[in-house]
């Protein structure tokens, strides 16, 4: 087998992969009820397409003349790879073209949720999900095998790798017998890959200027994969059904008076009509419909029972209560606005949004308003990094320098060593901060609007690799963001895709989170007089600050640190997410046991020394022991969070403004949603 074969292969599979994941993105909005399926195929296929990028290099770099001492029986299990991977895609090709073709055609008379139970084949496409899976684990195999120094250490890679190329050559198989009509290449040698009806001879597209729309994003991510952007339907009883993109919430229009509201007339004949709220406005409304039957029932007995009487008004045991203990916690602290979530394992969140969008303004936050995450973006990249490493891309002992081959030459001995499991926990030797390093000049750099991420991370990872650590690294700790900078640099090398893509692609949209975005939410309309998001304010003045293009969290290199944003809603489905793999239960396929096991081991068990999760431990006698805490403040905004996995509870406030200030409200807030939770009726 030639190199220039495996090299035309890998190329043209990850061109088959590119546009699969665009016809996804297609077919994901008009079938929801099979959303979690296309996001875990899309997530392989970014998997797959990483490792054929990979194994690319292998072939064309410094390790090609590894390939021709290769035994048979590992270019036999490579061909038997390749040519799984193109008839798994060839295969998924026509099943989304079949979606998308019949997504507006088949079934027209039935509606959206029958339809899409009607043309989703969950089946067919389950098995090409395993299948994708087992070819993933394949080619880690392979990659492994051809990085080996000896061939006893290939043959046996590729012998513990059996199991594993049995199950592809199998999967293989059953794809062939369910779809007999097709005609498939046996071997990648038979194929022609200047046929421009192959699926493996696309056209190349323009993933450079992908790439730049997500990492210059700095209003929001919700594009192919989020909510409709704009809807109407006419409903009966003369009402209209309309969508609003600013509240991330569907509303009712009367068609005679043309007066709006947010719910469907009360005495609708029609049970289908009811609204498609959003997350949030689910809760709201379901609390709202508590309450309105509790009226009806205070209607028809305007004596109340003893047992309804609040005998403790001093407690906090009610929603009521705590909003106005919120509102007086706000005004003390001159805080124009504050969020806060109580987030359980299991069910939806408890949130409170409280205040005005800036301090000068007597405009509401709302509960779909978007908070910027100031210094605590690390945790979502370190789960990143967690799953990469699961799928075998990567392993937290590889070392930095390893992975930045342009600078491996001036990188200092003494950094020679360092790993991603150091940076990942903070102990690599860095005790600078980005804003002192090279006497500032590093931090004007990275301010620059012009300075890309990849410019920015790349200043950072020079700055701080080329001079000597601090402190000897895997000792010391000391959180510095030019740690989850080092691992966001690691994590694009490793993939070939952008790390915000990344982020996007498998925390993000798995969790449907479709409020993130980067950089400050809304800035062109959120700078002007009327306010479309929360404000920063600044900590010593209390006043609004001024947002600039290149400063604060629009500094694109530091967006593994700082820079997204969310609502309320969203951030509770994120910190759900950590709860539940900090409690050891599942996470719907996002992080392996294995992964849950490594972050939940004691430090110093097991062998490592380290906790590689962003969060730091501490005892709490409310939590019955163990609780994860984070917090961060800066350019006029500031966030906490708690995780009690013993109770099996999470907390969380935001607030617009910067330094003490923020952080005492936000201690404050979670101290009181601690205490009404534990109280409340």
């Amino acid at each position: 087998m030639e190199p220039v074969s495996i090299v035309a292969a890998c190329s043209s599979l990850a061109f088959a992969i590119v546009r699969n994941g665009r016809a996804l993105a297609t077919v994901f909005e008009k079938y929801q009820a099979a959303q979690r399926s296309i996001f875990m195929i899309q997530t392989e296929c970014t998997v797959v397409a990483a490792a054929l990028s990979q194994l690319e290099s292998s072939i064309t770099g410094p390790k090609a003349s590894r390939l021709k001492r290769c035994p048979p029986s590992v270019l036999e299990a490579l061909d038997l790879s390749l040519t799984g991977c193109t008839l798994t895609l060839s295969v998924l090709e026509k099943e989304i073209k079949n979606l998308t073709d019949g997504a507006d055609e088949a079934v027209p008379k039935m509606g959206k949720p029958h339809r899409a139970r009607y043309v989703w084949k969950e089946e067919s496409m389950n098995e090409l999900l395993q299948q994708l899976r087992g070819q993933s684990s394949a080619l880690t195999l392979l990659l492994k095998a051809l990085d080996s120094t000896s061939i006893e250490q290939i043959l046996s890679i590729v012998q513990s790798g059996q199991p594993t190329f049995h199950r592809v050559r199998r999967g293989a198989a059953s794809i062939r017998s369910t779809y007999p009509k097709e005609n498939y290449a046996e071997s990648i040698l038979d194929m022609p890959f200047d046929d421009s009806k192959k699926i493996y001879s696309l056209e190349m597209p323009d993933l450079d200027e992908e790439w730049t729309d997500v990492s210059n994003d700095t209003s929001t991510l919700v594009n192919a994969e989020g909510p409709p952007q704009e809807q109407h339907e006419l409903l009966p009883h003369g009402w209209e059904k309309c969508y609003s993109i600013e509240h991330n919430q569907w509303y009712y229009v009367n068609t005679a008076t043309r007066k709006s509201q947010w719910e469907y007339p009360a005495n609708s004949p029609s049970p289908h009509l009811q609204p498609q709220q959003s997350k949030p406005e689910q809760q709201r409304l379901m609390r709202k419909a508590v309450n309105s039957k509790q009226n009806q029932q205070a209607l028809a007995n305007p004596i109340p029972e003893i047992e309804s009487l609040d005998l403790t008004p001093w407690a906090m045991n009610s929603a009521s209560k705590f909003e106005n203990h919120l509102d007086s916690l706000r005004k003390g602290h001159g805080v124009a606005a504050i969020a806060v979530g109580i987030v359980s394992a299991q069910g939806p969140p408890e949130l409170f949004v409280r205040g005005y969008r800036r301090i000068d303004r007597q405009i509401p936050v709302t509960r779909s308003d978007r908070w910027p995450l100031p210094f605590t973006v690390d945790t979502m990249t370190y789960s990143v990094l967690a799953m990469i490493v699961d799928r075998g891309l990567l392993n937290w002992e590889d070392k930095i320098v390893n992975l930045l081959p342009s600078l491996s030459r001036q990188v200092h001995p003494f950094h020679r060593e360092t790993t991603l499991a150091m940076l990942a926990s903070h102990r690599s030797g860095f005790a600078t901060t980005v804003y002192d390093a090279e006497n500032g000049d590093l931090w004007r750099y990275l301010s620059r609007s012009e300075t890309s991420a990849k410019q920015g991370r790349f200043a950072v990872a020079a700055s701080y690799l080329i001079r000597p650590p601090d402190h000897a690294p895997g000792t010391n700790f000391s959180w510095q963001v030019a740690n989850s900078v080092l691992v966001a640099i690691a994590l694009e090398t490793v993939t070939n895709q952008p790390f915000e893509h990344l982020l996007k692609t498998l925390v993000f949209d798995p969790l449907e989170m479709y409020s993130t975005g980067f950089g400050w939410p809304d800035m062109a309309r959120n700078d002007s007089g009327t306010p479309t998001q929360p404000w920063g304010h600044s900590f010593d003045t209390k006043q609004p600050v001024e947002i600039l293009p290149g400063q604060g969290h629009n500094v694109k290199a530091m967006y593994s640190v700082q820079g997204v944003h969310c609502s309320a809603a969203d951030y509770a489905t994120y910190l759900q997410f950590q709860l539940r793999s900090a409690m050891g239960l599942d996470t719907a396929g996002l992080l392996s046991k294995e992964a849950i096991n490594r972050r939940n081991a004691p430090v110093g068990s097991g062998g490592t020394v380290y906790n590689c999760d962003g969060w730091s431990p501490c005892e709490r006698d409310w939590a019955k022991g163990l609780t994860l805490t984070l917090d961060g403040h800066g350019h006029g905004t500031s966030n906490c969070a708690w995780i009690a996995p013993l109770i099996g509870k999470a907390y969380f406030a935001f607030s617009n403004i910067d330094g003490v200030n923020g952080s005492n409200i936000n201690d404050e807030v979670v101290a009181a949603a601690i205490r009404y939770d534990s109280a409340k009726k």
